[in-house]
């Protein structure tokens, strides 16, 4: 076990659970505390030797008060620390030791900086200053506290306004703070020569008749399209087609329904004695519960149909509920209980 504790900050700390030393396990729950000897060692984080500061624990009013935690059963006592005790950063460890009252215990401190301590457990997060980014130095912030980022280049290319950086050269226009141009020629080929008519592959610009005749053959596909697609409109093949499936699809039953008898409803009744074997012959006492209501007895008997399975009636009235709930039992049966959701 182990603590993380601010430096510098008087800090109460569980401590246990102190127990028996002749048997090991009973719990010391009335210690006499200023009889310990507390160890507390400091490690340091520079390769310097261990250092041990001794201190007793005080009943009360004292500056390491050690008492039992109220209520507590088990052994854990509240023990005080001072800040001055925790003035340092790096990790310790603190022991507990009284030859007759309890066996030797210990436990870990890492004792970490305010900054540290708060933004893990606090709810104070300390602001970031950033100076370098690999070494090198950050740019001054500009307006608001943003900070001003120099692009040299985009996916490996530089920003230059040459053939080898068209698409660069596009970005550096459309983020130009002062005087921001991007037309659609710069994004095809940059400043150079710019050319606001697409080529072809070999970098000829189409003619007339053939922007035409590309223009006549998307149209013989949306004449396509629009042929296919009109076997959807009211009346036509597919829109026939869903009418009929959706008829015989709406005259399926939603469920049981609600407030309508239900003759024959069955279940199986099993024996007792192993929870298995269908049970023949049974006089079956039914009842009743109708959303969320008492169990009364049902208004019809079960009646074997054969192999442990049981039938009944249920009346009109027993079905005008949204949840039905059956309970089945009889003396040598284990108890059969079914829950019923009706539809309206």
């Amino acid at each position: 076990m182990s603590y993380e504790l601010k430096t510098n900050t008087a800090v109460r700390i569980a401590v246990g659970p102190l127990l028996n030393p002749t048997d090991g396990k009973t719990a010391e729950t009335g210690l006499t505390v200023t009889a310990l000897s507390v160890q507390l060692y400091k490690i340091a984080n520079d390769g310097g030797a261990v250092t041990r500061t001794q201190f007793a624990p005080t009943a009360s009013a004292g500056d390491n008060d050690m008492v039992l935690v109220t209520s507590s059963t088990d052994g854990m006592y509240d023990l005080e620390l001072t800040a001055a005790q925790l003035n340092w950063l790096g990790n310790g460890r603190i022991s507990f030791y009284d030859v007759d009252g309890f066996l030797f215990h210990y436990f870990d401190i890492h004792v970490v900086s305010a900054n540290y301590w708060n933004n893990k457990y606090g709810s104070t997060i300390e602001k970031v200053n950033v100076t370098q980014w690999l070494t090198q130095a950050c740019h001054a912030v500009s307006e608001n506290g943003v900070p001003k980022v120099d692009v040299d280049q985009l996916i490996g290319t530089v920003l230059t306004e040459t053939a080898a950086g068209y698409l660069a050269a596009a970005f550096k226009k459309l983020f130009d703070v002062e005087t921001p141009v991007l037309v659609a020629s710069d994004v095809m080929r940059g400043t150079d020569d710019a050319n606001v008519v697409v080529p072809d592959a070999a970098g000829v610009a189409p003619t007339a008749a053939e922007i035409k005749t590309a223009i006549e053959a998307v149209g013989s596909h949306l004449a396509l399209i629009k042929a296919q697609t009109d076997d959807l409109a009211d009346g036509e093949r597919l829109d026939l087609l869903i009418d009929a499936i959706k008829a015989k699809t709406d005259n399926q039953p939603a469920g049981i329904p609600k407030n309508v008898a239900l003759n024959n409803f069955e279940s199986l009744m099993v024996l007792g004695s192993d929870h298995i074997t269908p049970a023949t012959g049974k006089t079956i006492t039914a009842q009743i519960s109708k959303d969320g209501g008492a169990f009364v007895a049902c208004t019809n008997a079960g009646v074997e149909v054969g192999n442990g399975v049981y039938r009944i009636d249920l009346t009109q009235a027993e079905m005008n509920a949204d949840i039905i709930t059956l309970k089945f039992t009889e003396t040598d049966c284990d108890q059969r209980t079914i829950t019923i959701k009706t539809s309206a």
